[in-house]
């Protein structure tokens, strides 16, 4: 029985050294190979998933371009060339007339004008425009509106408004617009 116990013996390390030697020279590369593809697989996965996402954002970067690039045209239609610089205030004085309210002074502050941006076809000013009133607030109110919503880029950068001693009804107004217009 030794003999034969010997020989399990022998049989059995033969066995342990060839699968000792599998794992080292076959199985131990290919399951380091898997773990590397395994990892790979995880980061490229990662990385498609990002790209389907920037996918999905360009589209909607898209959108946004096409409505600024459609917001800047609008923007470049209301900044008049500086030779309409009298029209802005005709335009103004118009306003003032639909609203009913009666202009006192009216006065760009060419003293005033500043640059504030440039592009292709020239230089961007803004200029002060001072205009002195005599109104109600509901007048003043609707002159306001239609400035700011006209044809021409006119803001409200300042307001003043002072009791009038003589009429109760109305009121002394100040405001200072402002417009913008290209100097090529």
């Amino acid at each position: 029985m030794k003999l034969e116990d010997n020989k399990q013996l022998v049989i059995g390390l033969i066995i342990l050294l060839i699968l000792l030697v599998d794992y080292c020279l076959i199985l131990r590369p290919q399951l380091g190979l898997v773990f590397k593809m395994n990892r790979k697989n995880s980061t490229l996965s990662k990385n498609l998933k990002l790209a389907k996402q920037d996918i999905a954002a360009i589209e909607q970067f898209k959108k946004k371009l096409a409505l600024l690039k459609e917001k800047g045209v609008l923007t470049n239609e209301r900044i008049s060339p500086e030779e309409e610089i009298p029209l802005i205030l005709e335009n103004i004085s118009q306003n003032a007339k639909q609203a009913n309210l009666k202009i006192t002074q009216l006065r760009p502050s060419r003293e005033e004008e500043k640059m504030v941006a440039s592009n292709q076809e020239g230089k961007i000013y803004r200029l002060p425009i001072l205009i002195e009133a005599h109104c109600g607030y509901h007048q003043l109110g609707s002159f306001i509106n239609k400035l700011e919503n006209g044809k021409i880029f006119i803001s409200i950068a300042g307001l003043d408004i002072s009791p009038n001693p003589d009429d109760s009804l109305h009121h002394n107004a100040k405001l200072v617009a402002e417009t913008y217009f290209l100097k090529k």
